[in-house]
């Protein structure tokens, strides 16, 4: 049996796959002080984290970083979107590959103040959504570099 043995901060670094419980990124969403900056292991490129009960709802300045992650997807298939960003917010989301839920409009994230996408691909295999990101009357969707819409 191999074990690793990590030392990282509880509350910024993704772990595993899980949809939430401790390493997941719902709960370092949940656990960071607002302004942090979430990490993910290396061991998780190439893998999925499912989605299943609702939304990564942040409610907090966050920035997720899945820049040295490689192909990370954040799978909202099996509910309404992947992520919901509450009024009052700044977050920015780099380089992870977004899945999008069942909702036909915002199925990608539903974006109430700023939002930055920096280098995420958006996949929509169900050709469901008219569109990715539902951005309300005074928020703020900003896009930097690459940013690839995907359909089936």
């Amino acid at each position: 049996m191999i074990q690793y043995i990590f030392d990282f901060p509880d509350c910024t670094y993704a772990v595993n796959t899980d949809n939430d419980n401790f390493g997941s990124l719902r709960y370092t969403i949940e656990c960071a002080a607002p302004g942090d900056t979430i990490e993910f292991s290396p061991l998780l490129i190439q893998d999925s984290i499912g989605l299943s009960s609702e939304p990564l709802i942040i409610s907090k300045d966050l920035y997720l970083n899945g820049s040295r992650s490689g192909e990370l997807f954040v799978e909202g298939s099996l509910i309404a979107r992947a992520f919901q960003i509450d009024p009052g917010y700044l977050v920015s989301i780099n380089g992870l590959k977004i899945i999008t839920g069942t909702e036909p409009t915002g199925s990608g994230a539903q974006n109430d103040r700023f939002l930055t996408l920096i280098d995420v691909d958006i996949f929509d295999p169900n050709n469901i959504s008219n569109t990715v990101t539902n951005n309300t009357i005074s928020s703020v969707l900003t896009i930097q570099r690459l940013v690839l819409v995907l359909e089936n």
